[in-house]
């Protein structure tokens, strides 16, 4: 999850380093650039993903960044890299959609998390800030009973950034590039 410190900050940092007036539109400011630290063969032989998105504020929402539109472009992009989409109810944190018993693969995905948060300012100012993360079922090495625990094994640095609000869909289109080098990184490793 973000926390209110970190978009504040970026707020912070943002509204000193970005002039705006009345007559000028802020345009996406991402404060840092997405690159991949994790090695992209951690994304070998994934067939399919639990997708987790976080829900949206409801002011952002109001404002027009959407929900579904998120998932739906994340869902797009996953299925043309050649990923299957097991969906997570966001009331109750079960998968939805689960493969059918006749697919030869295992039942059990990794989980992509994609949050947005944002923080929609007093001068119409939305402060976002995204994260996407694969999570995995690891053995840690030194553990003799091979007990299986949950961790991020593939992540993108967080980006934050700034825009008006009449910009909001800035934040949508960031969104789908960080999803893209997701897919990117997949289909290095696993050629159609």
């Amino acid at each position: 999850m973000f926390s209110i410190h970190a978009l504040v900050l970026a707020a912070l940092i943002s509204k000193s380093a970005v002039p705006v007036n009345t007559h000028q539109n802020p345009t996406s400011r991402p404060l840092q650039t997405a690159m991949i630290k994790s090695s992209p063969t951690i994304l070998k032989g994934i067939k399919r993903v639990i997708l987790e998105i976080e829900p949206i504020n409801k002011d952002a929402e109001r404002a027009g960044l959407r929900f579904r539109d998120i998932k739906k472009d994340t869902e797009q992009l996953l299925k043309s890299a050649g990923l299957q989409t097991v969906n997570v109810d966001v009331d109750t944190k079960e998968a939805v959609g689960v493969a059918k018993a006749s697919d030869k693969s295992p039942i059990y995905s990794p989980a992509l998390n994609i949050t947005v948060g944002t923080m929609l300012t007093d001068n119409r100012l939305v402060v976002y800030k995204i994260s996407i993360q694969l999570y995995d079922e690891v053995t840690l090495q030194r553990n003799p009973l091979g007990m299986v625990i949950g961790a991020v094994t593939w992540d993108l640095p967080e980006v934050f950034g700034l825009v008006g609000v009449e910009n909001i869909s800035e934040v949508r289109k960031e969104v789908k590039e960080m999803v893209g080098k997701f897919c990117e990184a997949y289909e290095k490793v696993n050629p159609k």
